[in-house]
């Protein structure tokens, strides 16, 4: 499995530790050369609804965006973004009060728990 890395300011590049077939580069060398990272349409659909940016999104978000589209997609069924809320809330981080930050990411929960 292969990790992207950040580098410190005054960090060079060298092979990664554990990894002889990996090196470290820093992050502004991807958008340099302009790498990208394809990402779902579905999911787009889905943070483009609740305007959300792939970094204010939990892991598990993601995961339930995807296994949802799939299974949607295996039973020939149709799913939009539209259709989420109807079985989820988008649960959104809690403000801290000494910095007045956001902390956390947003995540889906069943709006009934009951519901299989």
């Amino acid at each position: 499995m292969k990790f992207i890395e950040q580098l410190g300011l005054r960090e060079i590049a060298i092979t990664a530790r554990g990894n002889d077939d990996s090196i470290l580069i820093p992050i502004c060398f991807i958008h340099q050369a302009r790498l990208r990272f394809p990402i779902s349409p579905k999911l787009k659909e889905v943070m483009a609804r609740y305007g959300l940016t792939f970094m204010q999104l939990s892991i598990n978000f993601v995961r339930t965006a995807f296994v949802i589209d799939t299974l949607m997609q295996q039973e020939g069924l149709p799913f939009s973004a539209s259709d989420l809320p109807s079985v989820y809330s988008v649960v959104r981080p809690k403000r801290e009060p000494s910095t007045n930050l956001f902390m956390g990411n947003h995540y889906l929960r069943l709006r009934n728990n009951q519901q299989t």
